[in-house]
């Protein structure tokens, strides 16, 4: 009985005494209940992986479910979409293997060496590298393992080795938890266009910025639609009184009206309307500058503005745009002028010098369109000059190079045009009445000119020869009038010298 505790345990419950049994009996019901207890672990054994097995298949579905429904919503937003197994190094869909074959390789080929042949036949060679590190199977591998769900490369691509556009890879990670395998849907997406917009976009940006401390401001025009093209320039429109969706040309007038100066409203104007703006860029012009006298006080003071405006086009809505650039130029302008001044003075005398003398002569000429304005051409020699320096020095004579010049200062007005010519020659050109006038001027500027000099060191006089020709008779132009008005003072000093001679003709 000791043999078998457990079916002796058994009989043995009850509380009515058990009944004798013999040992072919109790071996019997050993082996019964035994059988009974193996079946029913071969039977929850195989409860338990028909059970698994239903669960594996439920997940892949549900995974393939996931997968195929992330393909369908994105179908629209991608070139295409690709699924590779990377564990085993292959193409996972249909449409990966089609896409191998259509590359010239084996549906089979692995998913590495597909990769490197794209690489090497259709991706731009400085891009290769870029797109292998980021791709390749123990990339991707790696990547999973270190928590990483997705990859992304931009990089440009070709069909035919020559016409190439930009593409944007995003590689999406995941594993299919039946056979724990690491997979990857591929997504393609061209995105040329958005790289061109970001690039106009991004050079946009670095002008702004690159311009922001050389410009007094910076606003943004659209040429096609003839609108402000920013929130920057529609409030801008509104600081000056208008509504911030104002016709771009409204503005225009509105400006030039209320703070352009009269006379350079046109030339703001004609540099800046839409049409001529959008004439410029068809015939290939990128720029327009424009200068001009503004104000912001109704008037009261203006100061020199420059307008620079790059025209470019905006493909985001094939529109024809201007940056415009005001730049304060004030400071600039005087000292161009002051400048330009001392570029036309004599340095000695503060008269102009014969450049500019010529110049100026040159434009009143051409400024008289009749006949009946007559001028005279004087022109001035100190006798005997050369004597004063030769006996005195240079320092005298630049002395009384200066004194002469000062004395022709006060004998003709602001708006005659009186310069130094040469060493000791002088030009004065002024409009006259007629010829007696002209000798009454004469004699009077050499009364005037006539000037005695003494010091501990020096004493001595000088006087000054003066031949006149008068316009248009004797001339029309600068040449002809200093020839003949040359001729006359030569006359001048072949009689003695201290008088003036009037050209009489050849």
């Amino acid at each position: 009985m000791a043999l078998f505790p457990f079916a002796h345990s058994l009989l043995s419950s009850g509380k009515t005494p058990p009944v004798a049994m013999n040992d072919d009996a109790q071996l019997i019901l050993f082996v019964t209940g035994s059988c009974g207890l193996l079946l029913m672990g071969f039977l929850l054994l195989a409860h338990s992986r028909n059970r698994n097995a239903r669960l594996r298949q439920e997940s892949m579905e549900r995974s393939l479910e996931y997968q195929k429904l992330i393909t369908e919503s994105t179908r629209g937003l991608y070139e295409s979409i690709y699924e590779v197994d990377v564990t085993r190094n292959r193409a996972d869909s249909e449409e990966t293997r089609h896409y191998f074959e259509q590359l010239g390789i084996p549906g089979d080929t692995p998913f590495g060496e597909a990769l490197r042949h794209i690489a090497a036949r259709q991706i731009r060679e400085e891009d290769r590298r870029g797109y292998l590190a980021t791709f390749s199977p123990d990339r991707v591998l790696r990547a999973y393992h270190e928590g990483v769900r997705s990859l992304r490369c931009e990089f440009m691509i070709s069909e035919d080795g020559k016409n190439y556009y930009w593409l944007r890879i995003i590689a999406r990670i995941f594993v299919l938890p039946f056979d724990q395998s690491v997979r990857m849907i591929v997504y393609r997406q061209n995105i040329d266009k958005e790289k061109h917009h970001w690039k106009a976009y991004q050079y946009q940006q670095i002008l702004m910025e690159a311009a922001k401390g050389l410009y007094e401001n910076i606003y943004e025009m659209d040429m096609t639609h003839n609108c402000a093209a920013n929130e920057e320039t529609r409030a801008y429109f509104e600081s000056l009184g208008l509504p911030g969706d104002a016709p771009y040309e409204r503005f225009l007038h509105h400006v030039a009206e209320k703070q352009i100066k009269a006379e350079h409203r046109q030339q703001y104007l004609d540099a800046f309307l839409p049409d001529n703006v959008l004439a410029a860029h068809a015939n290939g012009t990128d720029s327009r500058v424009c200068e001009v006298m503004l104000s912001t006080d109704d008037g009261e003071a203006y100061y020199w503005l420059r307008i620079t405006a790059r025209i470019f086009f905006w493909d985001e809505d094939n529109s024809v745009r201007i940056f415009s650039f005001r730049q304060n130029i004030d400071e600039e302008k005087r000292r161009e002028s002051r400048l330009s001044a001392q570029a036309r003075l004599d340095p000695l005398t503060g008269l102009y010098n014969k450049a500019a003398t010529e110049q100026h002569i040159s434009e009143t000429l051409a400024a008289c369109k009749t006949e009946d304005r007559r001028f005279a051409f004087f022109i001035l020699d100190i006798d005997d000059f050369k004597r004063v320096n030769d006996d005195f020095g240079h320092a005298v004579g630049d002395m009384v190079i200066r004194e002469f010049a000062l004395e022709l200062k006060r004998q003709f007005r602001d708006t005659d045009i009186a310069g130094r010519i040469g060493g000791d020659e002088f030009a004065a050109f002024l409009p006259v009445p007629g010829r007696a006038w002209a000798e009454r001027k004469a004699c009077k500027l050499g009364a005037a000119l006539r000037k005695s000099f003494m010091s501990e060191t020096y004493a001595f006089s000088i006087t000054a020869s003066i031949g006149i020709a008068l316009a248009p008779r004797d001339g029309k132009n600068f040449a002809a009038l200093y020839r003949n008005a040359d001729a006359a003072l030569y006359q001048a000093k072949k009689r003695g010298k201290n008088g003036f001679t009037v050209y009489a003709g050849a």
